[in-house]
Parts: structure tokens; C-alpha cells; sequence
């Protein structure tokens, strides 16, 4: 069996193996990471698959709420993070320490790729 998840909504798909869990659509699960169990939304209920697909990372659990708070308040640290850095990388500009240009890829806004001088 295998199931899908993702992180973010309409985020990249990571591929389980549902173990002995059936969770629904929309579930919060726990994903096996480096860092520990990660709470991520089942986006593709578990389904027998015809080939076998070996080395898949077993789901740890369905999430608590216990989980749920923990994720939300990691969430809000790193997005607390990515503007510290953001502000500290501008001041680095500002004082003539870094350079940032435009990145442009595909659709969408272009990224800001900052270098020091």
C-alpha cells in the first residue's frame, strides 16, 4: 500500500507507506524525518498499488492535537526566522556588505538572491 502527503497545502507530494493506519483525505499525519516526526496532510488516501514499491518511509501515527500545536508553533518560528534574515540580509545591503539582484525563473514574482561583495 502507499499513500501521499505534503507538508503545504498544494505543496510537493511525499510518498508513504501507510503501515497499520488508514488515514482519510485532509487527515494530519506524522512523517518519519531526520529531525523527528513532522505532522503533514494525507493528500492521497492509502491505495494498493500494482508494482511493488520498496524503501518507503512508514507513517508514524495520526496526529494528536498535542502535534498539531507543536506544528503550529514551529511554523510561526520559521516564518519569525525568515523575516529576521531577510531584515539582517537587507541591512547588509544598505551598508554596502552584500549585493541583491532580481533571480527570474519561470511564472511568478522573481527571488531575491542576495551576495556578499
Amino acid at each position: 500500500m502507499m499513500m501521499a502527503v505534503s507538508f503545504e497545502r498544494y505543496g510537493r507530494l511525499y510518498y508513504l507507506d501507510p503501515g497499520p493506519y488508514q488515514p482519510a483525505v485532509g487527515s494530519k499525519v506524522l512523517v518519519p524525518t531526520d529531525s523527528g516526526p513532522e505532522v503533514a496532510e494525507c493528500v492521497w488516501a492509502p491505495q494498493w498499488v500494482d508494482e511493488e514499491v520498496g524503501g518507503l518511509p512508514v507513517c508514524a501515527g495520526i496526529a494528536t492535537e498535542d502535534h498539531l500545536t507543536r506544528d503550529e508553533e514551529n511554523r510561526a518560528k520559521r516564518a519569525y526566522a525568515r523575516v529576521t534574515a531577510r531584515r539582517y540580509l537587507e541591512h547588509l545591503v544598505e551598508a554596502g556588505l552584500a549585493v541583491r539582484e532580481p533571480r527570474y525563473g519561470g511564472t511568478g514574482r522573481p527571488q531575491l538572491e542576495y551576495r556578499a561583495r
